[in-house]
């Protein structure tokens, strides 16, 4: 039979640990560091263009005589990312050199690239640039048979055309790209049309914008590289101005209403100035052929390519940089100055 005498002992012990329990306090878990990174975060990405999507963040840039789509699970993570090559160039065609600016759009449940190319160059100088599609209807674009469905035909009689990108509005869908007016005609415009098929085109093209400011005239007058964002109400354009071969290669914004006529160049309203330019005490020159993404945690980010050196040109020194967008009390997207400083990494990373 148990001893009665121990039992106010055991008790005193129980409520005593209770008390400790109750007033010390235990120490929690460290709290998870903030990642961060610097630019650029991947080197040789002329004219990058990314996507997060299922997951992944997919980095699209020109590769001269190939396209490859490269994919990580982290945006700094596409530095040392998976590599997929889709497409190369291929001789005698309308694409044997100059495969620039490739784009990959989701449209109609089937993935679509978007890419420029011409069937021969003088440093870049041929007259021939033309824009061409690839198709594959698998649901991972890592996946699946990327076709070719050709060249797409630009209304207005069918001149020198690079650098096309797709968006959707109000129920339409329009390709905007950087072209010319004539045969002859060295100065490089904006210009949008209607799409009546991801590949085809139904006329007219419309001017958007050509490059008459001190800003997009630097080395020879250029307006190129357009990509637009829905955000707040309205479309954003951004696009770049002045030759890539000058260090103040830099990004111009065009802005419409969500409900505006598209096809009207009253509709939209462009910047008298530039809105992102060279920053060299970051050690940044000539950022510009940019694309606007949608990282993960929801925040909206700015990819562009840039040099980190003065009077580098447009080759391989051009790399990738990314950072984040804000946007003013009107709604309208800030985009702040270039920099190689520190930044906070999308959350979850």
């Amino acid at each position: 039979m148990p001893s009665t005498t121990r039992r106010p002992a055991v008790a005193a012990v129980l409520a005593l640990l209770v008390s400790l329990t109750m007033t010390v306090a235990w120490p929690s878990a460290p709290a998870r560091a903030a990642s961060t990174f610097t630019n650029p975060i991947a080197t040789n990405a002329p004219d990058p263009q990314i996507t997060y999507v299922n997951g992944y963040y997919y980095l699209l840039s020109t590769g001269l005589d190939k396209i490859q789509i490269k994919r990580s699970p982290t945006l700094v993570g596409l530095g040392a990312a998976q590599v997929k090559t889709v497409f190369n160039a291929q001789p005698f065609t309308g694409y044997t050199v100059d495969i620039w600016a490739p784009e990959m759009h989701r449209i109609d449940n089937k993935w679509y690239i978007y890419f420029t190319g011409a069937p021969s160059s003088f440093f870049g100088f041929s007259t021939e640039h033309r824009l061409f599609v690839l198709e594959n209807t698998s649901a991972d674009p890592f996946s699946g048979t990327w076709v070719n469905k050709g060249r797409i035909v630009t209304p207005g009689g069918d001149h020198w055309a690079i650098d096309g990108t797709v968006f959707t509005n109000n129920g339409k869908r329009y390709l905007a790209w950087s072209g010319r007016a004539s045969t002859f005609d060295f100065v490089s415009r904006i210009y949008l049309a209607e799409m009546s098929s991801p590949t085809t085109l139904t006329g007219p093209r419309v001017l958007l914008s050509s490059p008459t400011a001190t800003w997009e005239t630097q080395g020879t007058a250029v307006d190129e590289a357009p990509y637009v964002v829905k955000r707040n109400g309205r479309l954003f354009m951004t696009f770049s101005g002045s030759n890539c071969t000058t260090d103040d290669y830099a990004l111009g914004l065009l802005t419409a209403g969500e409900y505006s006529n598209l096809l009207d160049p009253a509709s939209w309203v462009k910047t008298q100035g530039p809105v992102f330019t060279k920053n060299p005490a970051q050690n940044v020159y000539g950022p510009g052929h940019n694309s606007i993404f949608r990282a993960a945690d929801g925040t909206d980010w700015l990819a562009y390519h840039a040099n980190n050196g003065p009077e580098q040109s447009c080759g391989t020194n051009r790399n990738l940089h990314v950072q984040r967008i804000t946007y003013d009390t009107l709604g309208a997207p800030v985009f702040g100055a270039p920099t190689t400083s520190a930044q906070q990494a999308p959350a979850g990373e």
